[in-house]
C-alpha cells in the first residue's frame, strides 16, 4: 500500500472542514441586515482560492463479529429436601396439600432462605423466613 503525502492546500482544505465541521449542527438566526460601507477603490480584481473537498463516506449499519461475552450458567438439579406445606381440608371439597416457598432478589447467589414459620391469620399466610449470606465473595448476579 503505498502512502500519500497531503499537499498543503489539500491540508489547509482538511483542516478547514474539521474547524468547520461542529458548527454545521448549530441553529443560526439572522438579528438584523448588514450593510455594506461604500468605498471608492481602483483595484485589480482578485481571486479566490478554489478547493476540491471530497467529504468522508460514512457507512452505518450492523455487522456480525465474534466477539467474547460472558455466560452465566445456572444449573438446576432435583433434589429431595425438607419443604413446608400446608394440608387443607376444607369440609364439602376434596383435600388438598400444597406447597409454601418463599422467594427473595439477592445480588448473588452467595444467600440462604430459610422458612421459619408459617402463620393461618383469618383468609392471609404469614410466612416467616430467614435470609442468611453464607458466601460474601460470591459473583455478583447479572441483571
Amino acid at each position: 500500500m503505498k502512502s500519500k503525502i497531503l499537499s498543503l492546500p489539500k491540508a489547509l482544505s482538511f483542516a478547514l472542514v474539521l474547524l468547520l465541521f461542529p458548527l454545521a449542527s448549530c441553529q443560526v438566526e439572522q438579528e438584523r441586515e448588514g450593510q455594506l460601507p461604500d468605498v471608492d477603490v481602483s483595484v485589480e480584481p482578485g481571486q479566490l482560492p478554489q478547493y476540491d473537498i471530497q467529504g468522508p463516506d460514512v457507512n452505518v449499519g450492523v455487522t456480525e463479529r465474534t466477539v467474547t461475552v460472558p455466560k452465566v450458567i445456572v444449573i438446576q438439579e432435583e433434589e429431595t429436601v425438607e419443604v413446608p406445606y400446608i394440608d387443607v381440608d376444607v369440609p364439602g371439597a376434596d383435600r388438598e396439600e400444597r406447597t409454601i416457598t418463599a422467594e427473595v432478589e439477592v445480588p448473588s447467589g452467595g444467600y440462604n432462605l430459610e422458612i421459619q414459620n408459617i402463620y393461618a391469620i383469618n383468609n392471609e399466610l404469614w410466612v416467616i423466613s430467614r435470609l442468611e449470606e453464607t458466601n460474601p465473595n460470591a459473583p455478583q448476579a447479572i441483571t
